[in-house]
């Protein structure tokens, strides 16, 4: 017989296995993630956590105090639009009136207060140019602030266009008024010389004086009326030297019809706070 060993005898070694070295990535580049067998699927990279982000304080309606854009007091719930502003219903009587009589009668006391502005303003001018024999810029600004103001007082603070005219003109009127005492003295005093006669002989040796004949009371309106109208042109008369002079009086005007703008062309409501506040 053969002394070879049955096969179910033989005894073989297994190797053990070798560990292979895996490779470290270069320096910046993301680690290779290993293939899987064919067949499995491949593993999903966790998702990046989301920035969180604080939540924001958001100012709605209910959290302002709206105001009223006229007399700027608090609204507690009714109130009306005007173009892009809201008006309380107190401004809303006071502004709207009642036909044709109200409006009338916001334009005479807008007219009026706005004149005793011009006259205030023009003797602060006068006084003001007598005293420092200067053109003072912010004398104009105050000028055309007081008539402005006077003018917006008057209409209920309602402005617009018509207001606006109205405002200028009389700005313009008190720049007149604050020229026409000068205009005046030179009247008079071309009137004096022109009409002086000479006193009669007295004792011997006694020199003979010319006696100025003034103009009667009726010829002082007169001049007075003519001063007037002469003096609304004599900032021009002497251009292009008082261009300073007449930037001057355009500051006022323009004053005056910066204060007067924002009319209400149409008013709608009345509407609720409330309701406007009500969870839906």
């Amino acid at each position: 017989m053969s002394d070879a060993p049955e096969p179910y005898d033989l005894d073989f070694e297994t190797p053990a296995p070798v560990a292979r070295p895996v490779p470290a990535p270069a320096p910046g580049l993301p680690r290779p993630v290993p293939a899987r067998a064919p067949g499995f699927p491949q593993p999903v990279p966790a998702p990046a956590p989301a920035p969180v982000v604080m939540a924001q304080p958001v100012t709605t309606f209910s959290d302002r105090k709206p105001t009223c854009a006229a007399c700027n007091q608090a609204i507690a719930d009714a109130y009306y639009s005007a173009g892009k502003k809201i008006i309380c219903p107190q401004c809303h009587a006071q502004i709207t009136g009642s036909g044709a009589g109200a409006t009338t009668l916001r334009i005479f006391k807008a007219l009026g207060i706005g004149a005793a502005a011009a006259i205030l303003g023009a003797a602060i001018w006068l006084g003001v140019r007598r005293a420092t024999h200067l053109e003072i810029g912010y004398v104009a600004l105050l000028v055309g602030f007081l008539v402005g103001a006077g003018v917006r007082m008057g209409s209920g603070n309602r402005g617009g266009i018509a207001y606006q005219i109205m405002a200028v003109v009389l700005t313009y009127l008190a720049v007149a008024a604050n020229y026409t005492p000068d205009v005046y003295n030179v009247m008079v005093e071309k009137y004096e010389a022109s009409h002086s006669v000479v006193a009669v002989a007295g004792p011997a040796g006694s020199a003979v004086q010319p006696v100025a004949n003034e103009p009667s009371p009726a010829l002082k309106i007169v001049f007075l009326v003519i001063s007037f109208i002469g003096a609304l042109l004599v900032p021009f008369l002497s251009l292009p030297g008082n261009i300073i002079g007449v930037v001057i009086i355009a500051i006022a005007l323009w004053e005056a019809w910066k204060i007067n703008a924002g009319g209400i062309s149409s008013i709608a409501g009345p509407f609720s706070l409330r309701a406007a506040r009500a969870p839906v």
